[in-house]
């Protein structure tokens, strides 16, 4: 299924101006050659019937030649004078042959010659006077199409201009987009609060507007959410614990009783798996408004937290014969975090990969100093030997409450939830894969502290 590519609304902008220019240019172009056609048909024609005026106005005997002559000259005009159809005078270039036998009254177009000349024909019955005045069309388009050409190169000049200043233009229009795209990218959880409408275009308020009504559900929604995790883990904690006690002296009461024993005993595993459930939403509802500036922060060794971390789960790995081994290749494990969050994170990852390891399995814990982009890292490798993961699990790994089905083990569904929670506090990276045991490889990565060379 092919997804629709992304287009720019400034790109968009920009063409449709610059193409609106560009029509709106080649009609005011198309109107310009014919107007100025039009208008220098009639201003040539009503030289030609000045010119056959003169003719027909003059003493036959003493014509006008030179005013004739520089006319003639200065329009490429050609004439000739006729009384009772006999030549009385003529223009040097007066080819008599060529216009005498297709010449046709007032203004017509002739052929000859390889050109389309302009003939106009004036008789004065009267007088039995009858005037020839030709010009070469091409003779009156010779200024046109200089100055056409002329006024196509400053059309294009300044479209060139119009196109600089449209794109600066638009630029400038469309910062507030910027803006408003940079407010909401800066929004997160920890900051709902409603987008400032200052400089913002009229167009954009109602999207503004809408934006922060959406906000304003999010953090009631956020709120209401965090307010119910809490509320209802204090509320459940009282009567599990009251439970647990009771089950405690219910047990020590009939301890002669197997069967009612072995009851109890499952009894109090589910007690303490929802109390478990709780202390874990307990901490969700901790972190969830914390922000990572808040966090108390030091400098810490990791390889002394992970080793604290095996320690206390050496029990649990020694009951299911799981060997954890370690392989410490950094030679710096500073980082800057928070103590008891990064035990829990590594915790539960740890504890997460010997719950899904089969009995006598092995699970690998390596540490490994990185270099990427100029900045210098350390990586928290934890592979464990289970059944192994699809890709639908990989995906949703790290979601609350998501347990990958048919693995027979107990849990929440939250620890993943947890560690990826303390890993976006810290700004450090978690990511999950394969591992080569045949199970899965949870890898954290934290930026040093100091930099080193490896």
């Amino acid at each position: 299924m092919s997804h629709p590519t992304s287009t720019s609304l400034q790109s968009k902008l920009l063409r449709t101006t610059l193409w609106s220019g560009v029509i709106a240019a080649a009609i005011a172009f198309v109107l310009l050659v014919f107007l100025s056609c039009y208008h220098n048909m009639t201003v040539q024609d009503e030289i030609m019937d000045e010119v056959s005026d003169m003719l027909l106005l003059s003493d036959q005997h003493l014509p006008s030649g030179q005013q004739l002559d520089e006319l003639s000259d200065e329009f490429d005009l050609q004439y000739a004078l006729y009384w009772n159809n006999q030549l009385l005078t003529h223009s040097k270039a007066f080819d008599t042959v060529l216009f005498e036998q297709y010449v046709q009254p007032e203004f017509s177009l002739l052929w000859r010659q390889g050109k389309l000349w302009r003939v106009y024909e004036q008789s004065k019955t009267e007088a039995h006077l009858k005037t020839i005045v030709v010009q070469p069309l091409s003779a009156r388009f010779d200024e046109i199409w200089q100055s056409l050409i002329w006024y196509l190169i400053v059309l294009i000049v300044l479209w060139c201009l119009q196109c600089g200043l449209v794109r600066w233009g638009i630029r400038r229009d469309l910062a507030v987009l910027r803006q408003l795209s940079h407010s909401i990218t800066s929004k997160s959880p920890q900051d709902l609060q409603p987008i400032s409408k200052q400089k913002m275009l009229l167009e954009i308020e109602p999207v503004i507007d809408s934006l922060n009504q959406l906000l304003q559900r999010l953090n009631r929604a956020l709120q209401a959410e965090q307010s119910f995790t809490a509320d209802a883990s204090h509320e459940l904690r009282s009567p599990l614990s009251a439970i647990q006690m009771r089950l405690q002296l219910i047990q020590r009461k009939y301890r002669d009783l197997p069967e009612l024993s072995q009851d109890l005993s499952q009894i109090q595993t589910d007690v303490k798996r929802s109390t478990l459930v709780l202390e874990n939403l307990l901490l969700l509802a901790r972190l969830d408004p914390t922000h990572e500036q808040e966090l108390t922060k030091s400098r810490l060794a990791l390889d002394e937290v992970v080793i604290e971390v095996i320690d206390s789960l050496s029990l649990f790995a020694h009951s299911k014969h799981i060997a954890v081994l370690q392989s410490f290749n950094a030679t710096n494990t500073h980082i800057f975090a928070n103590r008891e969050l990064i035990f829990s994170c590594i915790r539960n990852l740890l504890d997460n990969a010997i719950r899904y390891s089969p009995e006598f399995g092995q699970v690998q814990i390596q540490l490994d100093n990185l270099k990427y982009n100029h900045q210098h890292y350390i990586q928290l490798s934890i592979m464990d030997s289970g059944d192994g993961v699809d890709d639908e699990v990989l995906q949703r790994l790290g979601q609350r409450f998501f347990r990958g089905l048919g693995t027979g083990q107990q849990g929440s569904g939250l620890g993943l939830s947890i560690t990826k929670k303390i890993i976006d506090l810290h700004q450090a990276e978690l990511n999950f894969s394969r591992s080569k045991q045949g199970g899965l490889n949870a890898e954290i990565r934290f930026e040093l502290a100091e930099s080193f060379s490896i």
